[in-house]
């Protein structure tokens, strides 16, 4: 437990780890971080997924390792996200909006899904503080979570695990 503590105070401190184990504050430490502009310097312009990747950790959030293929980040460009979908084969996509102003961006990345042929062999999933049931009916997605834990539920559901 002492080296896990360790190699966490050293990410937390902006020192290089040796490496880290999955951590499940790391996330909460990354938003909390960024949102203060206190990430430290070699961290400032990477996103969630590729801090882990740097610290060689492994996001297990919904609990089931092949569930959750990768994680872009925020204002990923849909054809970053439809070419994500082609290379790892991933069989559903999760948008979030906190924002209104993302809202726009929910349907532009279902549109270049559907042009790239891939809209048939996804499910797509929309949840965040400014989405609703209605909207995500309205843009053509298959599910719509109102909080992390729904999303969870229905992906298993999807996928045919247990919750």
């Amino acid at each position: 437990m002492a080296a896990t503590r360790d190699r966490l105070m050293a990410v937390l401190q902006g020192k290089e780890p040796q490496r880290i184990v999955w951590w499940p504050r790391l996330r909460h430490w990354y938003d909390v971080n960024r949102a203060a502009n206190t990430l430290p310097k070699k961290y400032k312009d990477m996103d969630l997924g590729e801090v882990y990747k740097d610290l060689d950790a492994t996001p297990r959030e919904l609990g089931e390792e092949d569930l959750l293929k990768t994680r872009e980040g925020i204002d990923v460009p849909a054809e970053k996200i439809v070419k994500t979908v082609k290379e790892s084969g991933a069989t559903i996509v999760g948008l979030s909006a906190l924002l209104t102003t993302n809202l726009e961006q929910i349907p532009i990345v279902i549109n270049e899904l559907k042009k790239a042929g891939l809209r048939d062999k996804v499910k797509v999933i929309i949840g965040g503080a400014t989405v609703t049931e209605a909207f995500a009916r309205q843009v053509g997605a298959d599910g719509y979570a109102k909080d992390a834990f729904t999303g969870v539920n229905l992906c298993k559901k999807w996928t045919h695990l247990k919750s």
